[in-house]
């Protein structure tokens, strides 16, 4: 692969920043370079530069725009004298990593796709780097086909700007020829959001968008020329509204387009709200340019999910870059790199951990029972064998079962075949470590030589198979400790190394994660070394380096060695396979406002998912040998559960199918409430009735039409239905005089009868359900309609009927009550839909008509959620059916516990993520749209948790009237009810600025 990639670069007045954005391009490891340099009248000595430049870089094409025509048209001149098959772009004032365009043509071309999009690090004043975890190209296989492009890039309204800025990408020469003539539409002078007009084209004629790892794009935040986000005037107005009059034409002619002019007049809200904030006479120039309407647009700066975790961003190191550079310094001819931990990872917390899943093929070839643990032997022969060979630097796996056979007075055919196993096993379990892996290949990219230094006891050929395996070939030679009898501990391995090679030792640049060997020892030997810590190592924040500051967030709520965690093999395969994913590169600083770093990703991987994956291994488990036929995952909460139960039960016999179950406790109250009597007792059963609109819940909730005489009626006794119900015995008055009125509960019988239609039609008696459940409503209502299916639930809590806690119909994940916000629990594993409100007379499900959400909502979410599957996934297929045999889950909370711990105290980094989260209960007094961050505040303010116990425990805050809740924030704490006052007031920017004149005196 060689392809020829057109790198254009648009100056004007540039002279700042130019020499370096010149410099990271010319010194790529991609050389295949055309670097197109436009200058566009620049009157600075931004040209002198580039002259100097082109000296010294025939790869270099000059062009002078005669006349400033704009950055739009100045790409477009540099698109129109590129020669290359791939179109690149680069400001003058930003820079690339070093490796960047190689990375990028090896994503575009492996996956044949038509636009590879980088990770965006945002460069500050005094060389100060961030990155926000948020707003980075991550999908589903980390790649967008066909419609999904656009239609993802039309949806996102603005809100995340990699997928709408021209520079942070490489795009194919064809998929520019289809875009091209488009562009002769815009004549103006256009310099700002000229990216939204080109990225349209271009996304809409893609078929494949692939997002690329480890490749960085430094975008400069403190810059002075034309293209600054921060100079809002005139012109940028000008050129905002000329961009979006671009945008609207193009999609004029696309079929179907009304959700897209939707998306577009959303877009230029967003964008509106931004100068009404920053410059309130320019946004209302927008409002009227764009003939928006104002009462629709927030005064109060419209936050996007960037603005929320901006705050919160991860400082960047770029050691990875780093450490590409001293690579590629003419000194270094030869690149040594360590085996186990650097190239290639195993899903183990510690390497012994691969011992234990030997340990019933060992009972079954030596006929022991299960007190016979093959891992405990196996570490006992390789210490004594290390001890027998003591005039040996290293031992060899040979020696170590000629030890087992002895000690242990195993025949030694046997031990041989335990050999074999446990060399089978090492093949099996080894995986490359990406970020490695591409270093790995641009010291091959650059003809640079490799040879591999291990300091282990399985024997060169072995290690040979393993490097090959996980795609690492073409080095020159492999150097095994088990081979040499030396170690790179003592130093002796760098010296035969050196002998060997008969070179000198500042020629050799070694890579490894042991500080000791691959950094002490070869540096002492003269070598050069760079550290990569050990992906577990950086995940525990216990490296040498303090690269990272991550702390284990479950250390507030449980103590792991008294509970016995890490004896759990399950547990700490998991936190294997999350460190090998999340600290593959394990350069990272978290903000220390966050445990997961703002970052949805990783909270959906880690904590969803470790959850995720425990609670679906013990509902197999527990379903094993049974004779159910199908479980049913209640809506809305059994969604992702079901999702997660489909992923693992590939790997358990026989298991019963699974069915996503339209059912929810407003349907079932419904139709278990066909009179006065029961809907008396509803109340008790929809855990909140105070500030639940009377009208709303007799309409709507369950479905009676209210006549104007009979409420004449009521107000004459002295009811009224407009309003709230103030507690239960305010409920109970108002029912008691509906009663009285006689109004028709026709429609409850009518749906009493749909719904057991439904039931009969879906529920076998040999069934179970599975809901997430916290009262065990839902089953006690089935019952009183006839139906005793078994039931599973992740947890109850205290208000549970006592006599479902003993039936052996019910079973619970957790055997405690959890105090992780339920709200928040509920949201995460939930599917995006309305609930089900009743059934029509075909015993079919109705869903709310009335349900919204909001873009960032649905996106927040479903990152979550489907980074959690990919945990179950990426689990599944390491272990597959070895799953099974893994530690039983007799502790729950412990394979649980971060997640647990996240919904009880989230850090504000974290939490601040669902800001734009929106939350409702159709069962509780929860209004319909109220942010879930507000609902979990309020929560948390009732509980501050230490050591898993409660120690402040005011009445429920979100019950209280607004007075009393803003007397109880204001006491409790004024940063929070200033906050509060804020986002109340969002809408009233008059009331919001008096609050803040008064705010100043007291």
């Amino acid at each position: 692969m060689n392809k020829k990639i057109s790198v254009i670069v648009p100056v004007y007045n540039g002279q700042t920043y130019l020499k370096e954005c010149l410099e990271s391009i010319i010194n790529q490891t991609y050389e295949n370079l055309e670097i197109i340099i436009v200058n566009d009248g620049s009157t600075d000595d931004s040209i002198k530069i580039i002259q100097k430049y082109k000296k010294k870089d025939s790869r270099i094409v000059l062009i002078n725009n005669k006349d400033n025509i704009g950055l739009f048209k100045t790409r477009l001149v540099g698109y129109d004298n590129s020669k290359g098959d791939y179109i690149a772009f680069v400001d003058c004032d930003d820079i690339i990593d070093v490796d960047y365009y190689r990375l990028l043509i090896n994503s575009i071309e492996n996956k044949n796709a038509d636009i590879a999009c980088a990770e965006t690090v945002l460069l500050f004043d005094n060389n100060i780097k961030k990155i926000n975890k948020t707003n980075q190209p991550n999908f589903p296989n980390n790649e967008l086909k066909n419609k999904d492009i656009f239609e993802t890039f039309m949806a996102q309204e603005g809100m995340f700007y990699y997928m709408q800025t021209i520079w942070n990408k490489i795009y194919t020469k064809d998929l520019w020829e289809k875009a091209r003539s488009h562009y002769n539409k815009i004549s103006k002078h256009l310099v700002m959001c000229e990216d939204i007009a080109f990225s349209i084209v271009l996304l809409y004629y893609s078929k494949k968008f692939v997002c690329t790892s480890n490749a960085y794009y430094y975008y400069r935040q403190s810059y002075s020329n034309s293209t600054s986000p921060t100079n809002f005037s005139h012109k940028t107005i000008s050129d905002l509204q000329e961009s979006f009059k671009f945008c609207q034409d193009f999609i004029n002619e696309i079929p179907n387009n009304n959700i897209y002019l939707n998306n577009l007049i959303e877009w230029e809200k967003h964008y509106t709200s931004i100068y009404l904030y920053h410059n309130k006479a320019l946004g209302k120039k927008l409002v009227k340019g764009w003939n928006l309407n104002i009462k629709e647009i927030r005064d109060e700066y419209k936050e996007s999910i960037l603005d929320i975790t901006n705050p919160f961003m991860q400082d960047f190191p770029d050691h990875l870059n780093s450490i590409k550079t001293n690579i590629l310094n003419d000194e270094v001819e030869y690149v040594s790199f360590d085996v186990f931990d650097t190239l290639v990872v195993r899903p183990f917390y510690e390497p012994a951990d691969l011992f234990i899943f030997m340990n019933s093929f060992y009972n079954k070839l030596t006929k022991t029972d299960e007190t016979h643990l093959f891992n405990k032997m196996r570490v006992t022969a390789e210490i004594k064998a290390r001890k027998i060979y003591y005039n040996k630097e290293d031992i060899d796996i040979n020696n170590i079962y000629e030890t087992f056979s002895e000690m242990f007075h195993i025949d030694s055919k046997i031990c041989n075949t335990l050999k074999e196993k446990e060399i089978e096993l090492e093949l099996r379990f080894c995986s490359a470590r990406e970020s490695v892996k591409q270093i790995f290949d641009m010291v091959l990219a650059v003809n640079k030589k490799i040879i591999i230094v291990s300091d282990m006891y399985l024997l060169p050929e072995h290690i040979s198979k393993i490097l090959t395996n996980a795609g690492f070939e073409n080095y020159s030679k492999l150097y095994v400790s088990s081979d040499t009898n030396l170690l790179k501990g003592t130093g002796s391995m760098y010296k035969h190394v050196l002998k060997d090679l008969k070179i000198k030792a500042n020629k050799i640049l070694h890579i490894g994660d042991n500080w000791h060997s691959d950094i002490e020892q070869a540096q002492a030997n003269g070598l050069k070394a760079r550290f990569i810590p050990k992906t577990i190592d950086a995940f525990k924040d216990i490296s040498n380096t303090s690269l990272s500051n991550f702390t284990f967030p479950v250390n507030n709520i449980i103590n792991w060695y008294e509970k016995g965690t890490f004896h759990n093999l399950f547990v700490r395969c998991m936190f294997a396979t999350i460190a090998n994913k999340f600290y593959d590169n394990p350069f990272k600083k978290f903000h220390s406002e966050t445990d997961f770093g703002s970052d949805i990703n990783y909270l959906g991987y880690y904590a969803l998912g470790m959850h995720l994956l425990s609670a679906t291994k013990w509902l197999l488990e527990d379903l094993q040998g049974s004779s159910k036929k199908t479980i049913h995952f209640a809506a809305r909460d059994g969604y992702l559960y079901q999702k997660s139960y489909d992923i693992l039960k590939n790997y358990y016999e026989e298991q019963p199918k699974s069915n996503y179950l339209y059912i929810s406790r407003k349907s079932l109250l419904s139709s278990c409430t066909s009179n006065f009597s029961d809907l008396r007792i509803v109340s008790y059963r929809l855990r909140f009735v105070e500030n639940r609109d009377i009208k709303e819940y007799i309409t709507k909730r369950i479905g009676c039409k209210i006549s104007s005489s009979q409420i004449n009626q009521l107000k004459k006794m002295n009811i009224t239905i407009n309003g709230d119900f103030k507690d239960h015995r305010h409920y109970v008055d108002v029912i008691n005089a509906l009663e009285e009125v006689g109004l028709d509960l026709s429609s409850l019988k009518a749906q009493s009868k749909n719904m057991e239609s439904f039931l009969i039609k879906t529920i076998d008696k040999n069934d179970a359900i599975f809901d997430t459940g916290y009262s065990g409503t839902s089953r006690i209502l089935m019952e009183k309609m006839g139906f005793h299916p078994s039931h599973y639930y992740i947890y109850h809590t205290v208000n549970i009927q006592s006599y479902l806690l003993n039936s052996k119909y019910h079973k619970t994940y957790y055997k405690h009550e959890p105090i992780g916000y339920q709200g928040a629990r509920e949201l995460l594993v939930a599917k995006i839909d309305g609930s089900v409100m009743g059934y029509d007379e075909n015993g079919q499900p109705i869903l709310e008509k009335d349900f919204k959400t909001n873009y960032i909502h649905n996106f927040i979410i479903n990152r979550i959620q489907s980074n959690a599957l990919a945990f179950v996934r990426d689990f599944s297929n390491i272990f597959k059916s070895d799953i099974i045999d893994m530690f039983p889950l007799d502790l729950p909370i412990n394979n649980s516990a971060v997640f647990e711990n996240f919904l009880a105290n989230p850090k504000e980094g974290d939490m601040a993520i669902f800001k734009k989260c929106v939350f409702d209960d159709v069962n509780t007094n929860t209004p319909h749209g109220t942010r879930l961050y507000d609902t979990w505040q309020d929560w948390n303010h009732q509980y501050i948790i230490y050591n898993n116990t409660r120690v402040f425990h005011p009445t429920h805050i979100h019950t209280k009237s607004l007075l009393k809740k803003a007397l109880l924030y204001y006491m409790y704490d004024k940063s929070i009810f200033r906050e509060k006052v804020k986002h109340k007031l969002s809408n009233k920017p008059y009331l919001y600025k008096i609050a803040r004149y008064i705010g100043k005196f007291v």
